[in-house]
C-alpha cells in the first residue's frame, strides 16, 4: 500500500492528511510562553503563570501545559521538590520524625 492520498479514490482518502492534530500547540506558541514564563513569572506556580499569560498576554494554554513548560525551564526545581516532599528514596512511606 505505496499509495498516496491524492491517488486514492476521495471517498477513501482522509482530507485530514499532512495536517497537524487537534491538541497539538501551534508553532511558535510554546516558545513564546518559554520566553514569557522565564523573563516575568519563573518563580510563579504554574496554576498562577497560567492565569497571568491568559490576562496579561492572550495566551491560552492549560494548566498542564503550562506545568510541562515550566519543568523545562527548570529541571532541577522538580528534583529538589521531588527529593524534599518527605518520602524515602522509594517513594512509598512518608518519613516519621
Amino acid at each position: 500500500m505505496s499509495e498516496t492520498a491524492g491517488s486514492l479514490p476521495r471517498s477513501l482518502a482522509s482530507r485530514r492528511c499532512g495536517m497537524r492534530g487537534n491538541r497539538q500547540l501551534q508553532p511558535g506558541l510554546a516558545d513564546q510562553a518559554l520566553e514569557l514564563v522565564k523573563t516575568r513569572y519563573a518563580d510563579f506556580g504554574p496554576t498562577l503563570a497560567r492565569d497571568k499569560l491568559e490576562e496579561v498576554h492572550g495566551l491560552f494554554l492549560g494548566k498542564e501545559t503550562v506545568n510541562v513548560i515550566t519543568r523545562a525551564l527548570n529541571p532541577f526545581l522538580l528534583e529538589m521538590a521531588l527529593a524534599d516532599d518527605g518520602r524515602d528514596r522509594k517513594g512509598n512511606n512518608p518519613s516519621v520524625h
